[in-house]
């Protein structure tokens, strides 16, 4: 299989549902299920999921610094891209 790219919307209502179990190898799995009726699934060892979460966490934060767009909903959206 190829490289995919795969966008999630998570908005107030969506459901986050951790269920985390261990592993037939006896490996702790970190899982959180999306939306209410499991359309998507995140899951790695606890500490990929620390990290992701602190990603998650920086990337709101960013977001929330930038300015509020005003004006029409039909004019440019820019965008704002980090190298």
């Amino acid at each position: 299989m190829g490289p995919a790219r795969v966008s999630v919307f998570v908005d107030a209502d969506t459901e986050l549902c951790p269920q985390p179990f261990v592993s037939a190898s006896g490996k702790r799995i970190a899982w959180l299920e999306l939306g209410d009726g499991g359309e998507v699934g995140v899951s790695g060892a606890p500490a990929a999921m620390r990290r992701l979460a602190a990603a998650l966490l920086a990337t709101a934060a960013e977001a929330e610094e930038l300015p509020e767009r005003r004006g029409s909903a039909d004019a440019p959206v820019a965008v704002v891209a980090r190298s």
